[in-house]
């Protein structure tokens, strides 16, 4: 059977009643991966037992449970997962979400043809339609200007190059994606955006939730992000002035429209 040249890697805490379905969607893919890892991140319930349900169903699938003692979140879990990958390309997905089943195989041909190409991604949905992707799908080049502007990728979409220079923050509880993001682009070159939906979130979007707290926390990343691209020379004053305003404005109207829907 061919196989992309991928290592899925799926951090979990507690997610023994979601990892089946996830990982029911990575067994469904069109083109199936060389590797499965699944990080225990010092989970409580039993993580263990669902893997071990696939595994029994699908013997010759390549699936491998990492378990930690204790939990250090996500961005330690899925760095965890990345160091043990063999694979050219990681590709993340998160314990209670889903890919469409052709997502590895759209995007892993992207990445192959596109050697210098270090990192992409897609878009994703919330809608409980049935998963299909109209072919061929279009595609954009987002450059760091870009990114700075508006975070393109969730977390459940990217697929990176295994031998990037860059590590998601394990010491940052918000934004550590879009950082990695903006590190990898300004480190190796712009990403390539999928504009088709190839995952389905079964959590809140950014900023659906209606938690003010948890916007400002965002917000409060973001910021940090840019201001680090800033101290490494990734970008100059002024387009950080330019970003600094523009996220301001960003969380302004998010807040805005959060207190009209508690209203």
């Amino acid at each position: 059977m061919n196989r992309a040249d991928v290592s899925v890697v799926i951090p979990c805490f507690n997610s023994a009643s979601t990892l089946g379905r996830a990982l029911a969607s990575v067994v469904a893919q069109s083109l199936p991966p060389r590797e499965v890892i699944v990080v225990d991140d010092g989970s409580t319930d039993d993580v263990a037992s669902v893997v071990e349900h696939v595994r029994a169903a699908r013997p010759h699938f390549d699936l491998r449970l990492s378990r930690r003692e204790s939990n250090h979140g996500p961005s330690v879990a899925r760095n965890h997962g990345w160091d043990l990958a063999t694979s050219t390309y990681v590709a993340f997905l998160d314990a209670d979400d889903e890919w469409f089943p052709s997502k590895l195989e759209i995007q892993f041909d992207l990445m192959r043809s596109h050697p210098a190409l270090v990192l992409s991604g897609h878009r994703y949905t919330e809608s409980l339609v049935p998963m299909t992707t109209t072919l061929p799908v279009s595609t954009r080049v987002i450059t760091l200007r870009r990114l700075l502007f508006r975070n393109y990728f969730c977390t459940p979409s990217v697929m990176i190059s295994r031998d990037a220079k860059t590590r998601f923050r394990r010491e940052w509880t918000h934004s550590e994606d879009y950082m990695l993001w903006l590190e990898t682009v300004a480190a190796h070159g712009p990403a390539l955006l999928v504009d088709a939906p190839l995952v389905r979130l079964h959590k809140a979007a950014y900023g659906a939730s209606g938690l003010s707290s948890a916007t400002r926390a965002m917000q409060s990343g973001e910021l940090r992000a840019y201001r680090q691209l800033r101290r490494s020379g990734a970008i100059g004053r002024t387009r950080l002035a330019m970003a600094l305003c523009w996220s301001s404005l960003k969380y302004l109207r998010r807040i805005a429209i959060l207190r009209m829907r508690s209203s």
